[in-house]
């Protein structure tokens, strides 16, 4: 669906944050329908700590498995409505 939800666990991140980022043009990305992908939410984990991405990540999953969520968060175009879309 244009959509990549990479993720990293590192020393480095000190709050686990959630960044959607919509990219300009296109890129390659391996995903599992071979499209490309305009559409980045990615996830940065503290190296310790909570296991709270794994529900998190669980649950945006689930989200972009219904169109209707994944049209409207591609239609969103200020950061206000992202952050109202995925609080919900």
């Amino acid at each position: 669906k244009g959509i990549a939800i990479p993720h990293a666990q590192d020393a480095s991140i000190n709050t686990a944050a959630m960044y959607v980022v919509r990219l300009e043009n296109s890129i390659n990305w391996k995903t599992f329908d071979q499209k490309p992908v305009d559409t980045v939410i990615a996830f940065l984990i503290p190296e310790h700590g909570s296991q709270n991405h794994l529900k998190y990540l669980s649950e945006v999953s689930k989200l972009l498995m219904h169109q209707k969520f994944v049209d409207n968060l591609k239609s969103k175009t200020s950061v206000n409505e992202i952050y109202q879309l995925f609080t919900k």
